[in-house]
């Protein structure tokens, strides 16, 4: 079975969140669950996995699947289908949460970085929205949530990557929102700021910018109770948090060259160093 074909009526809808082992994609999977809905979590790593499968259902009496996998391994459609297959379900719910940050001068990266960067945040996400979209339609209800960020508002120095991805992705899911919109599917795009988790630590600890040292950081638990309420009430867009909300409204109605001027104080340090990488 391929949720391409559309579903049998004897399956049971999950919502499928990926980088759900950890930072905001386990705190949507609790959201969801104090909600009632089962779930199927998805990551690379098996054994935390496990923890998040443990803590989740210790709190919530919901089914909690988890499946160990690369999400921008070729065979992934495949290997999640037939993880649905197994336990009778189909996906009601996509989070697209996954996410890696690649930081530094472009010069300093390493390529494959760059290019695991890209098959992540862009490549992946939009595979997945692409497979799992047409048994939404055909059951009439359902939808996705794509996680962006204040990065996709401007282009960013030293984040260059990054920002272009999480732009590309607030694009590609309000598109798609306009297509689905006469199907019952909803799609809503949820653009936190900086959010205390290991993907920002990676990018972001000990940092001199005015971005890590002014701009307040939310929890990943909060970003997930405004984008689930978000989604649930047919938002188009969630910018959790006041001052993020006002940042990303100013940043798409001031010009082009202030913007990035924002961007580039923002990011701007004393010293540039290496690149450095971290996934959620």
């Amino acid at each position: 079975m391929r949720e391409t074909s559309g579903t049998p009526a004897s399956t049971r809808g999950v919502v499928l969140v990926t980088g759900g082992s950890a930072g905001i994609g386990l705190a949507f999977a609790e959201e969801f669950a104090a909600l009632g809905r089962d779930l199927l979590l998805v990551a690379r790593s098996g054994d935390r996995l496990a923890e998040a499968q443990a803590a989740i259902t210790a709190r919530h009496p919901v089914d909690v699947q988890v499946l160990a996998l690369d999400i921008t391994d070729r065979d992934a459609e495949a290997a999640l289908d037939d993880a649905l297959l197994s336990e009778g379900l189909h996906v009601d719910v996509l989070v697209n949460n996954a996410g890696r940050l690649v930081k530094g001068p472009l010069v300093t990266l390493d390529a494959a970085e760059l290019r695991a960067t890209v098959d992540l945040n862009v490549t992946a996400s939009a595979r997945l929205a692409h497979h799992f979209l047409p048994g939404m339609i055909a059951r009439g209800r359902g939808g996705v949530i794509f996680l962006s960020s204040l990065a996709g508002q401007t282009p960013l120095p030293t984040l260059a990557t990054y920002a272009a991805s999480k732009t590309f992705v607030r694009g590609f899911a309000e598109a798609m929102r306009v297509e689905v919109a006469e199907h019952g599917v909803t799609v809503t795009v949820v653009s936190p700021g900086p959010v205390r988790t290991e993907l920002f630590d990676a990018g972001f600890a000990d940092d001199a910018t005015l971005l890590a040292r002014l701009t307040p950081t939310l929890s990943a638990a909060t970003v997930a109770r405004i984008g689930v309420n978000g989604f649930l009430t047919g938002q188009a867009h969630v910018a959790p948090g006041l001052a993020n909300a006002i940042a990303q409204a100013s940043m798409r109605i001031i010009p082009q060259r202030f913007a990035r001027a924002v961007g580039r104080l923002l990011i701007a340090r004393g010293e540039d160093d290496g690149g450095t990488v971290g996934r959620q």
